[in-house]
């Protein structure tokens, strides 16, 4: 079968490390932002009357965890990590393991507090490293490259359709023609792609997870036999 990426596509491919220190400092703050909007306000007034409508309001918002930790390793050096929504609380003096995979950008994949016993795989940080398959590979780089180039003109194209239209240089039949066709390439790509293109190996996902999960279980016990 034919890569179609240099990321992970065996288990075995992952290789990961685990640093292990203690918190020096720690800082965590939030961030609310809200999101609102109205809708579109009418009203009519005749001789038998009318009517306003005043326009519905919506408001939500979101509120995201951040996280700083100053981290001395027990060889002494020190380090800064920086998490969105870490799931696992931290104050100084707790010691702290991430794994990370640093041929996929040095990004902490796990989060164990030893004090605490918490732990958390980021398993929504997987699927950028998660390489793909296919049985096709010649044809899966030709049709990436189609629908790239597609892309690239297809508002001039419709454009200049609109514009013959408009200008009558072409038939109402031929002007619908025209732009269906242009419209209907972009299903057609995307169906072949789902065809001939890649997709990620069966079990990968989970077989990553499991070892994320050993190597948080062996950063557990190694600084348990440690402490002892």
């Amino acid at each position: 079968m034919g890569r179609m990426t240099d990321k992970i596509l065996r288990v075995e491919d992952l290789r990961t490390e685990t640093l292990t220190g203690t918190v020096v400092g720690c800082q965590t703050w939030s961030e609310t932002r809200i999101h609102g909007g109205a809708a579109s306000q009418s009203s009519y007034v005749g001789p038998q009357g009318g009517h306003v409508s005043t326009p519905a309001i919506t408001v939500s918002s979101t509120t995201t965890e951040e996280l700083q930790l100053f981290i001395r390793r027990d060889d002494g050096r020190e380090f800064e990590l920086r998490f969105v929504d870490a799931g696992v609380g931290f104050r100084e003096g707790n010691r702290i393991s991430i794994v990370y995979v640093p041929e996929i950008g040095g990004e902490a994949m796990a989060l164990v507090n030893h004090d605490t016993g918490k732990s958390r795989i980021y398993e929504n940080r997987l699927s950028p490293f998660l390489g793909t398959e296919t049985l096709f590979p010649t044809i899966a780089r030709i049709l990436g490259s189609v629908t790239f180039v597609y892309m690239l003109t297809l508002l001039p194209l419709l454009v200049y359709v609109i514009y013959l239209g408009l200008s009558e240089e072409i038939d109402g039949s031929s002007f619908w023609t025209y732009l269906g066709l242009l419209l209907g390439v972009m299903p057609t790509l995307v169906i072949l792609g789902a065809i001939f293109g890649g997709k990620v190996p069966n079990g990968l996902r989970e077989g990553v997870i499991e070892t994320l999960e050993r190597r948080v279980n062996e950063a557990l016990n190694a600084d348990k036999m440690r402490a002892s």
